[in-house]
């Protein structure tokens, strides 16, 4: 439970975040992630590719995303906030997973195509254009299965969303979640928790960040993993890429909206794009057998060892790239502004979705990423 009397002023700077309660995901995460990868079978990291990227990229001027494209995002701060929840609540699977694995896709408005999790971002704001009112906890409460395939209606053969039905679960127990925690919407969440991401404690007591909070007492953000030497994991994508998102439109020149305390804990996403990136740069290696079953679209099981070794790798080699290549930005003279992961990770998500290789991104039938 939110702690009341939560004090008013600015604390973050006498803060003692607690590793129990993953003040430091983060490192925690790395930590557990590297010892996967001690013992991986199927994923190897590269550090002379991870030292060349740096080397090469450092001097690079890496953006972050404003999320404002046109008919996909809001706007408007306050609307993009309420639009962050029933998106992330939803984000996930775009590829079908049977062939001709078909992506994605959504007409709106008329004549402009979206694909992938854009064209979900798309069919949310067709929604709201359409009169539904998304962003709304009660709404979201008591959706139907019907409403939910109404408002995610696909573009053309072979393009429509994948686990339907598995959207329509995730969407409706956030609302109901939130409902039943007494939010009226996601800036009175994120206000609840004083914009921390993660737990800390001030003066003895415990207070929850939003991530462990939605990792913890929503059923549709929940993502942790057991590798097969016992390791649990707690990944928790969908969680951090809202945290990430969020922090990403509030950094912008004139946001209204207030930055978060402990963004650089955010721990990267790990989902199916970066790693194709990755992989393709190098900076991470496939075995031959994991190669070949990616190439023949074969599912790897969510929490299978290879599914596990290649999201790890995901976080190791992404927290590698920023530590290094803030280190020599720090080095330069005079030194150059830090880059954050909100911008490393929308560099890498970009390239996994457009380099040419010849391997597709994995398949995972999850609801995780």
């Amino acid at each position: 439970m939110i702690e009341q009397g939560r004090p008013l002023v600015d604390y973050y700077d006498r803060c003692i975040f607690l590793k129990e309660a993953r003040r430091y995901a983060l490192a925690e995460t790395v930590r557990i992630c590297q010892r996967i990868l001690t013992g991986a079978k199927y994923v190897s990291v590269n550090l002379e590719m991870i030292k060349k990227f740096v080397a090469d990229n450092y001097e690079k001027e890496f953006r972050c995303p404003s999320w404002k494209e046109e008919f996909i995002f809001p706007e408007s701060d306050e609307e993009f906030v309420e639009y962050l929840g029933v998106c992330l609540a939803s984000n996930f699977a775009f590829t079908n997973f049977e062939a001709p694995y078909g992506k994605y896709c959504v007409e709106f408005p008329e004549g402009k195509l979206h694909f992938g999790a854009k064209a979900l971002g798309a069919a949310l704001m067709r929604a709201r254009s359409e009169g539904r009112p998304i962003f709304s906890f009660n709404y979201l409460s008591q959706i139907s299965a019907e409403e939910v395939s109404w408002i995610f209606r696909c573009c053309g053969k072979d393009a429509n969303i994948p686990l339907s039905i598995h959207r329509f679960r995730q969407m409706r127990s956030f609302g109901q979640t939130m409902v039943l925690l007494g939010y009226k919407n996601l800036s009175d969440f994120l206000s609840a928790h004083d914009f921390f991401a993660f737990s800390h404690s001030l003066g003895g007591v415990i207070y929850e960040g939003f991530v462990d909070s939605l990792a913890g007492k929503f059923n549709s953000f929940y993502d942790t993993a057991k590798s097969k030497c016992g390791l649990v994991v707690h990944f928790n994508k969908r969680a951090n890429l809202l945290a990430l998102m969020y922090q990403s439109r509030a950094i912008q020149a004139n946001s209204k909206l207030t930055p978060l305390r402990d963004a650089q804990h955010i721990v990267p996403p790990a989902d199916y794009q970066v790693p194709r990136a990755l992989e393709a740069m190098g900076l991470i290696q496939y075995s031959d057998a994991l190669k070949n079953k990616i190439f023949e679209r074969k599912n790897l099981a969510y929490g299978s060892q290879a599914e596990v070794e290649i999201r790890a790798a995901n976080v190791v080699v992404m927290c590698a790239l920023l530590e290094g290549i803030n280190r020599q930005r720090n080095s330069c003279k005079p030194s150059q502004k830090e880059i954050m992961m909100c911008e490393l990770d929308s560099f890498m998500w970009f390239m996994g979705r457009t380099i040419k290789t010849g391997l597709p991104h994995h398949l995972t039938k999850t609801t995780a990423y």
